[in-house]
């Protein structure tokens, strides 16, 4: 009986780290099907989601995570500031991609401040009014601090926590940007382009997931590079050809004219 209960424990915490419902048995042969099904199902999911955001990268878009759940707020900014990739942690501000612009404004208003204070030439007629500015930027670094690069509307969102980032996601489904989320048991992954089934509740999970979707995005930057240097090799070369061919039309004429005056 201890082992049957054992095996059954395991099965369903592998299931709901892998956000999956299903019937399960006490038999050794049944769970190790259901655990392979499971992470198969898992592996497929997550290996699509790390393709997408790749060749979105890689394209020129611009992935932007975003987990504000205590448990991936580290993990997140930690792995976006690695690769370079926008993040927000702290908490979604309404209209932060439909009513981009207003937020662009606010950036530009931190950057402004920021750039005063590393100048010295902050203006503020007392001290009250100097900290009332610094705090002003602490607040403004709270929201905005991840996305200070962002220069347009992100391409592509990784989300952990699709329940607590309705917003986020409904956001992103307005206007038509793909969505990467962990999704739990209790999650609906419907409104989710690319679901990766996952406990959004385990550090080790979100972690786990992170990191492949951080690797995603530093394979399509280095992909993005590739590109651009074939690109500018075989322009150059085109240029070359063009030059050379401009170079022979030239000669061709200039003996054309010599033999004109000739005769």
């Amino acid at each position: 009986p201890l082992k049957g209960f054992t095996a059954l424990a395991c099965t369903l915490a592998i299931f709901r780290s892998a956000g999956t419902r299903a019937c399960v048995t006490t038999s050794g042969s049944s769970t190790k099907n259901a655990m392979s099904w499971t992470w198969t199902k898992q592996s497929r999911r997550s290996s699509a989601a790390k393709t997408a955001v790749r060749e979105i990268v890689a394209a020129g878009g611009e992935c932007l995570m975003v987990g504000t759940k205590p448990q991936a707020r580290t993990e997140i900014e930690r792995l976006a500031n690695l690769v370079g990739a926008s993040y927000i942690t702290s908490r979604w501000l309404g209209g932060t991609m439909t009513n981009f612009s207003t937020i662009s404004r606010r950036i530009e208003a931190l950057i402004t401040l920021e750039e005063d204070f590393a100048k010295g030439e902050v203006q503020a007629h007392t001290k009250r009014e100097l900290l009332m500015k610094q705090t002003e930027v602490k607040r403004l670094n709270k929201f905005f601090g991840g996305i200070k690069e962002i220069a347009k509307l992100p391409d592509v969102l990784f989300v952990v926590g699709i329940d607590r980032e309705k917003h986020a996601v409904k956001e992103a489904n307005d206007l038509n940007i793909p969505v990467v989320a962990i999704v739990d048991t209790n999650c609906d992954p419907s409104t989710i382009t690319y679901p990766i089934p996952g406990n959004d509740d385990s550090h080790a999970s979100i972690s786990l997931i992170a990191r492949h979707i951080a690797a995603a995005i530093s394979e399509g930057r280095e992909l993005a590079a590739a590109r651009e240097r074939e690109r500018v090799a075989i322009q150059a070369e085109r240029d070359a050809q063009d030059a050379a061919m401009a170079a022979a039309r030239a000669a061709a004429t200039e003996r054309s004219r010599q033999q004109r005056s000739e005769s």
